[in-house]
């Protein structure tokens, strides 16, 4: 707790004639994390684990053919646990529950090149799905291909960036494109939603009216001609927005395919580090602003919870006990009965 506990001076300042302290700052986080004590307490945890990836990655991969699991296993869990010893607040169970959450993943993979070797990693199989027939029972339908080890996504992620960015770029505008529609519908008058609005369709636009009535030899007033054509015009570019991005789609699904098949040994190498390794050291490597998240929040939480003190209550009272004489003290009628109501306001 030495780290941290530095850092209180900066977050709470002690009342006056009071036995307790208030948080001083706006941003409990923030001035946590400036902290020169908690900086320090990071920097050793990184320089703990300065080279945990390189070794994850020389017992993984580069022996990948001799890996045994529970040997390897207790072998990284005992490595995690002398990179922690020295350091405060970090639960190693909670390092260890990392490496856990990876392990069987991971494994099987190995499990795999070790019975197929390493050219398990260039196959691309064909890919399942459960779904219900109409009679309700499940049955496995083709969904695609998939990489015996290499996941499509993985790899487009790092061969084919731009691809992906182009289909992202081209489904946001066919999301925008229904905004936009919807803008021009909402701008309709009445009788342009009597006329185009299908009422038994939760008043969905009547597509195949709107088409003919932006034709130009429609007989339509001017301005909803024009509120017309532009969903038309929307309607078309999205359309081939569409196709577009299955096009693309397509195109991209046959480049990954072919990469996968064709990648050569330093490529199977990085890319097992990203599936396996990188997902490990980056949830380790998180593990410090996670305790300096949850201190900050339970500081927060505290002084959310006693922000009314006991004198703000006191004082609130004192001040709800005059208010109520004053009225009292307005009052007429039986001579007693006010008196009582005066002497239960004292008491």
């Amino acid at each position: 707790m030495d780290s941290l506990s530095y850092a209180a001076q900066d977050i709470f300042a002690a009342e006056a004639d009071k036995p307790y302290s208030s948080v001083k700052v706006e941003n409990v986080l923030d001035t946590i994390s400036a902290n020169a004590d908690v900086k320090a307490f990071k920097a050793n945890f990184a320089t703990a684990f300065a080279d945990f990836q390189t070794m994850l990655h020389q017992r993984l991969v580069n022996h990948v053919e001799d890996v045994k699991e529970l040997e390897e296993n207790d072998n990284i869990s005992a490595d995690i646990f002398r990179r922690i010893a020295p350091l405060p607040l970090v639960d190693k169970y909670a390092a260890y529950q990392i490496l856990t959450d990876h392990w069987q993943g991971i494994m099987g993979d190995i499990e795999i090149i070790q019975t197929e070797g390493m050219g398990a990693c260039n196959v691309v199989e064909p890919k399942y799905k459960m779904v219900k027939d109409k009679n309700g029972v499940e049955q496995e339908v083709p969904d695609g291909e998939k990489g015996r080890i290499m996941p499509f996504d993985l790899v487009q992620h790092v061969y084919f960036q731009t691809e992906l960015d182009g289909l992202t770029a081209i489904s946001e505008r066919i999301e925008a494109i229904n905004g936009e529609v919807d803008t021009i519908k909402d701008d309709f008058n009445d009788d342009e939603q009597e006329t185009y609005l299908d009422a038994e369709k939760d008043g969905a636009l009547d597509k195949n009216k709107i088409k003919v009535d932006a034709k130009p030899k429609a007989d339509v007033e001017p301005d909803t001609k024009d509120k017309l054509k532009a969903i038309v015009a929307l309607w078309d570019e999205q359309s081939k927005a569409k196709k577009a991005l299955s096009k693309k789609t397509l195109e991209l699904l046959a480049k990954t395919k072919e990469k996968i098949e064709t990648l050569d040994m330093h490529e199977i190498s990085a890319l097992l580090d990203k599936k396996w390794i990188v997902p490990v050291t980056t949830a380790i490597s998180a593990m410090p602003d996670a305790v300096i998240a949850t201190l900050a929040d339970a500081v927060q939480s505290l002084a959310e919870k006693y922000s009314v003190t006991y004198h703000d209550i006191e004082r609130d009272l004192a001040s709800s006990q005059q208010t109520l004489a004053d009225l009292v003290s307005q009052l007429t009628g039986d001579e007693f009965a006010i008196k009582g109501l005066a002497e239960l306001i004292k008491g």
